[in-house]
């Protein structure tokens, strides 16, 4: 009975090993996961430098009309810099008076016209008297059509190339020269959907990402200058999702047929209209185009001045997850689950 009882009772300790062994391996397990998820950003801190900053020069904030850049030429001046602000055309009267009215300085800036861009930087240049060049802010940013890749019109996928990634280069190479020469900032517009491509938006993520890659390469070219590289990645980059469904735009009558056919499942799928609409789980407060403005100018504000700037910033929300939250999802999320997200 003795060794019976010492088995029964080994048993028992064995029965109690093997129910307190998997509970410890999820713990192991947890652990492991979460120091894995926050090394990337423990190895980015220690890897970061240090910047000097100009907290009382000089700023150009390419376009000073849409939403955003008007609310970060307003943060920026209320921190204390001298704002330029860009115009498409001197003609634009109600624009100029706006501006004065706020003591921005204007200055026209066309990106698609190379001579206002070299004026741009010639004025810019001329008039810093002893102050330093402190950042290049590009706000200028283009939404496209809603439309799947194959029945994308190739002119507006253009035209959002030429705004979007060759336009922002072209002001960028104008002024180097004298970003090198003050050791300023270079802060892009670019989106999370560089990151997070969604059906129907194709065309406007893939000039982002192609953004997203020069910034990467400025940022390692310029390196030896000392010059930061930061790149704004507000959540709210897509146009408006038109309540009829397809937006036709300057489609041929055969694209417009083939979205009828073969994509009608992509225009009424919620998941479409729920990245677009303000209303749609985030509610129109933290959606609303003045809630991303002001979000997007808070971070470049960061970005001009932090002795520590970021190489990208998340800002605004995707329904109720916040921008940080959905760029980690996108960074981290295997390729394959992203498509059961989105598809």
């Amino acid at each position: 009975r003795a060794p019976a009882a010492r088995t029964m009772a080994s048993g028992g300790v064995g029965s109690k090993e093997k129910t307190v062994k998997p509970l410890g391996w999820i713990w192991f397990t947890g652990i492991v996961l979460g120091i894995a998820a926050c090394l990337p950003y423990v190895v980015e801190f220690m890897c970061s430098k240090a910047y000097a900053t100009h907290r009382h020069g000089v700023v150009l904030v390419t376009d000073a009309t849409s939403p955003v850049g008007k609310a970060t030429c307003l943060a920026l001046m209320e921190d204390g810099y001298a704002v330029y602000g860009g115009v498409r055309s001197a003609s634009d009267e109600r624009v100029v008076t706006e501006l004065d009215s706020r003591k921005l300085l204007p200055v026209v800036l066309d990106m698609q016209n190379p001579g206002t861009v070299e004026a741009a930087v010639a004025k810019v240049k001329s008039e810093l008297q002893g102050r330093p060049f402190t950042a290049l802010v590009n706000t200028i940013d283009a939404g496209g059509a809603i439309s799947p890749i194959e029945s994308q019109d190739l002119s507006s996928l253009k035209r959002l190339f030429d705004i979007n990634t060759f336009g922002t280069l072209a002001v960028v190479q104008a002024f180097l020269p004298l970003i090198r020469e003050h050791g300023s900032r270079l802060v892009l517009m670019s989106s999370l959907c560089a990151h997070l491509t969604s059906p129907l938006f194709g065309g406007l993520c893939a000039s982002k990402a192609a953004l997203e890659s020069l910034a990467d390469a400025l940022r390692r070219e310029l390196a030896h200058y000392r010059i930061s590289v930061s790149s704004i990645e507000p959540a709210v980059a897509f146009p408006e999702m038109p309540e009829g469904g397809k937006d036709t735009g300057a489609k041929s009558a055969a694209a417009v047929e083939l979205d009828s056919k073969v994509y009608a499942h992509l225009f009424a799928d919620d998941k479409a209209r729920a990245l677009v609409s303000p209303s749609a789980n985030g509610g129109e407060g933290r959606r609303s185009g003045t809630a991303v403005a002001e979000a997007v100018a808070q971070v470049v504000i960061h970005a001009v001045s932090s002795t520590h700037p970021k190489l990208r910033y998340p800002a605004g929300y995707i329904g109720h997850l916040p921008a940080s939250v959905a760029a980690f999802i996108s960074w981290g999320l295997p390729g394959r689950m992203q498509d059961l997200l989105l598809a």
